[in-house]
């Protein structure tokens, strides 16, 4: 197959959609496919574009035997990021990818299948002018539900803007030819949205379960936490932003403080809008106890995570279904407990119950969460929390598994020629 992929994020940014979009692109080279990407200058999640690549309007890269062509796109500051200019951000990578896609459309027929990711969903009608041009089928992936989540959380307050987006994205949904998503409760949300689209694919995120294995807690990431190989190192990996609601954690780190509880260590690993708010919290309470360190190289990941005793998948109750943290699926490779905010219901809520490797609690309740992890840093070990998530990842996360069930639904999707 000739596969066109395209996304705003791609490596070498390490984090979210951008790991997802790498891993399935050079997958897929490996396996035999031709597979191009338009992608944009990568940013994410420092909200600024990358140092090798600042100045630059366009360029083509081969990485792994993978076409990528990048263009400019604007970049907001994450001090002042707004709703309108997020959309701005999508316009303009949408307006200066069309440097790839005008010969794409003048050129003869040379892609089997488009694969759009959701976000960002506006740069979306390049793919769907391809489609009418060329004749080429769309699959949209959608990892998050960019716009309802924009909507509650507040990021986009406007009615009329909402309400716009709301349309937009009902337009696109009915112009692409099947749906994919990492949940179940995710395309079931998207099917309440009434669209003509009927085909869906099941496509959930994965974990390099040969790479990502549990490995000794005492390595140098823990030494760098502390200098006491008996305290408890609770982490906080990712993203960094609005969805999150990470401000709960430095509340409970202030607890833990006032009770003189100094064998636990809060760590922040990453990036994100939210960041400089929440060292902003942590130094107006003088607080020892949490500690931040920048996104750290993708091969130093599995020592990484073996490094805490427990980690925190923490988001906003409003943006239950509307997302499902990607760092989970690395936390239960990796073997270890997670502490997970989410409703019952919710895919998130779902995994971690059904795996019994580890606690979900009510969102946004520091009170909770302080409770909770009194409760397990009291407990003997962690070790049924631990044996369960690996058994899980095994069962369910597995890289190879996943994706090529993926080329196979793909194959039969393009062969019913639809």
């Amino acid at each position: 197959m000739k596969i066109l992929l395209y996304s705003t994020n791609y490596y070498p940014e390490m984090t979210g959609i951008a790991k997802y979009n790498t891993e399935l692109a050079e997958w897929l080279v490996a396996n035999g496919h031709k597979v191009d990407v338009y992608t944009a200058m990568p940013s994410y999640p420092e909200w600024e574009v990358y140092e090798e690549y600042k100045g630059k309007k366009y360029i083509k890269e081969i990485i792994n035997g993978v076409n990528v062509y990048r263009s400019h796109l604007y970049v907001p500051n994450k001090k002042n990021i707004s709703g309108i200019k997020r959309i701005l951000m999508q316009v303009t990578f949408s307006f200066n990818s069309l440097r790839f896609w005008i010969p794409t459309f003048l050129r003869k027929k040379e892609h089997d299948l488009v694969i759009a990711l959701c976000p960002p969903l506006m740069p979306l009608i390049n793919a769907v002018i391809y489609k009418k041009i060329k004749k080429t089928p769309i699959l949209l992936h959608v990892q998050d539900l960019e716009f309802d989540a924009a909507i509650r959380l507040g990021i986009i307050k406007q009615k009329f803007l909402s309400q716009i987006l709301n349309n937009v994205e009902k337009f696109f949904l009915n112009r692409v030819n099947v749906i994919s998503s990492i949940t179940n409760s995710m395309i079931d949300r998207i099917k309440e949205k009434k669209i003509k689209t009927t085909n869906f694919i099941l496509f959930p995120n994965w974990s390099n379960i040969s790479f990502i294995t549990p490995l000794p807690k005492i390595n140098k990431f823990r030494d760098s936490f502390t200098k006491n190989n008996d305290d408890i190192i609770i982490m906080y990996s990712g993203n960094m932003g609005n969805k999150q609601g990470l401000e709960i954690v430095i509340d409970v780190a202030k607890k833990f403080k006032s009770k003189d509880i100094n064998h636990v260590k809060f760590i922040f690993v990453g990036d994100g809008v939210s960041k400089e708010g929440l060292i902003e919290m942590k130094n107006l309470d003088n607080l020892d106890n949490v500690l931040f360190f920048p996104i750290q190289p993708l091969e130093l990941l599995p020592e990484l995570l073996a490094s805490a005793d427990i980690h925190l998948v923490i988001q906003k109750k409003e943006a239950a279904d509307l997302v499902m943290p990607s760092k989970l699926t690395n936390i239960l490779s990796a073997g270890r407990t997670a502490i997970a905010t989410a409703e019952p219901g919710t895919a998130l809520y779902d995994v971690i119950n059904s795996s019994d490797s580890g606690v979900v609690i009510e969102p946004e309740n520091p009170d909770i969460l302080h409770d909770t992890l009194l409760d397990l840093i009291a407990r003997d070990n962690l070790y049924n929390f631990e044996q369960n998530a690996r058994k899980y990842a095994e069962e369910y996360l597995d890289k190879e598994m996943i994706l090529k069930r993926f080329e196979k639904n793909i194959r039969k999707f393009l062969n019913k020629g639809e």
